[in-house]
């Protein structure tokens, strides 16, 4: 199953769905590039940064 993020796409103009393409580069998981899954539009991103919202999005729900 491929990793799903949710982020603003600026060809497609919303929130769109990105997956993780194949690397060719040699990164495996770590790869920075995910693409549209509308549109194709590729970005890169910090998984560090991902992983960090996504603790800070669990916190935030197990405190209420």
């Amino acid at each position: 199953m491929a990793l799903t993020l949710v982020l603003h796409c600026t060809h497609c103009l919303d929130e769109r769905d990105f997956q993780q393409p194949p690397c060719v580069d040699g990164h495996g998981l770590d790869c920075p590039e995910v693409a549209c899954v509308e549109c194709g539009s590729a970005v890169m991103v910090s998984w560090s940064e991902v992983v960090h919202e996504a603790e800070v999005s669990v916190d935030l729900a197990t405190a209420v």
